[in-house]
């Protein structure tokens, strides 16, 4: 009977385990990004919809997101409409004009999120203004 209870006890703490994925990789309902605003980011090109002004404060307070990968980011938010020094910043358009080919026009105010990546991992967002 004892062993019964050893081995219910392993197989329960392997289930835990795994459910939670503890091997490193949190899953993307763990980050506290509701479907609408990844679906939305991701539609909105160079931020031209003006949908991913919206989001912006969720996601600077949002700490779940913090040591991704970049790979998960880019999966999650699509990929980045440019990137920053050394690659180690993703770059995403928020709220800016756009030409109808939605390419963001010159000289006019616009505002971005820079996500700072270290070893590969969202160290941290930055909001930038011009």
């Amino acid at each position: 009977m004892k062993n019964y209870f050893k081995i219910l006890v392993i197989v329960l703490f392997v289930f835990t385990c795994l459910s939670q994925n503890a091997l490193g990789q949190k899953s993307k309902d763990n980050y506290g990004l509701s479907t609408e605003l990844l679906t939305k980011w991701k539609k909105d090109k160079n931020g031209c919809l003006g949908d991913r002004c919206y989001f912006v404060d969720s996601l600077l307070s949002n700490g779940l997101i913090i040591g991704i990968t970049r790979n998960m980011l880019i999966e999650l938010f699509g990929k980045p409409d440019k990137y920053g020094a050394n690659r180690n910043s993703l770059v995403y358009f928020t709220c800016t004009k756009c030409s109808e080919k939605k390419n963001v026009l010159k000289n006019t105010d616009s505002s971005w999120l820079v996500f700072l990546l270290v070893d590969n991992r969202l160290k941290e967002i930055h909001a930038q203004i011009q």
